[in-house]
Formats: structure tokens, C-alpha cells, sequence
């Protein structure tokens, strides 16, 4: 059983509360938290441009609108045997098919988790599948892409060039 304290000073606490204005403690608050967010390393920007893990594309990352997009910027064949140019015939939406591979935006509405890590969705067209993903900036050199498919995770290692 517990004994309740003997003297004041044995297991007693003191409170002592900081009689500051709410605005200047707000306005610190508020400060730290905008440096802490907006401290991002270059080497560690998720921008750039990388080539894929089959060393086929190399594919832009950029920045629109508070959002991250992936576009595809050169293809080792960009055009097939005949001079034209490699269509997205895998493309779940038949409307789609008749669009080149090259400029495509693969990758969209990519927001930060925080610690160098990106989530969002893809889309690979050599399946024509759409599926969540995520990004995570290993290094100054290198990206790791997975993919969610509900069942299944897979990811893939991509070198930037830029």
C-alpha cells in the first residue's frame, strides 16, 4: 500500500507557467515549423532527371503547383521500325492508345511524406497498369521507386544524370 508524502518537500511538484504574450509564442511556433518544412538539401531534392532501371528512358521529375510529376524527356527508341513514333498501346483507356510515350507524364500528384519520401501515383505504360507508389530519394544519385499493387510491392533503383 502507498503512503501518502510525509513533508511537502518529499514528491512534491512545483508548476511554473510562462507569462509571455500568445502572439510572440505563436510567432515562434510558426517560424520554426516554416524552416523545419522548408529545409530541403539539394542533394536530396526529389527533382531531376533519372535513367529507368531498364537504362530505356530517361524520365524528368518536376515540380507543378505544390505537386510532383514524372515526364518521360528521351527514349533509347522513341520511334519503331517505321519512322513512327511508340504509341502507349498498352493503355487501359482506349482513347489513350494514340498518345507517343515520349513526353508523356508518367507519374502524378506526388506529395511529400516527409524524410525524403514521396507518395502518389504512376503509371507504367510498357503494362498499361496505373498503381500507388512511392518515391524515396536514397542519395544524391539515386531513386527508389515502389510500386503498390494492392497484393503485390515491387521496387526498382534509378540513377539521376541530372
Amino acid at each position: 500500500m502507498l503512503e501518502p508524502p510525509t513533508s511537502k518537500s518529499q514528491h512534491s511538484f512545483t508548476f511554473t507557467t510562462i507569462n509571455k504574450n500568445p502572439f510572440e509564442l505563436n510567432a515562434f511556433f510558426l517560424l520554426v515549423f516554416l524552416i523545419s518544412n522548408s529545409i530541403q538539401s539539394p542533394e536530396y531534392a526529389i527533382e531531376g532527371v533519372s535513367l529507368n532501371d531498364k537504362e530505356n528512358m530517361h524520365i524528368e521529375i518536376y515540380r507543378e503547383d505544390g505537386m510532383y510529376f514524372r515526364k518521360v524527356v528521351w527514349m533509347s527508341e522513341p520511334k519503331d521500325k517505321y519512322g513512327k513514333w511508340v504509341l502507349d498501346k498498352n493503355n487501359p483507356e482506349p482513347e489513350n492508345r494514340k498518345q507517343r510515350i515520349f513526353g508523356m507524364v508518367l507519374l502524378g500528384h506526388f506529395k511529400p511524406l516527409g524524410n525524403n519520401e514521396y507518395e502518389g501515383r504512376m503509371y507504367s505504360p510498357s503494362k498499361g497498369w496505373y498503381f500507388d507508389g512511392e518515391i524515396e530519394v536514397l542519395s544524391k544519385k539515386q531513386l527508389k521507386l515502389t510500386a503498390d499493387l494492392g497484393f503485390i510491392k515491387g521496387s526498382r533503383i534509378w540513377n539521376r544524370i541530372k
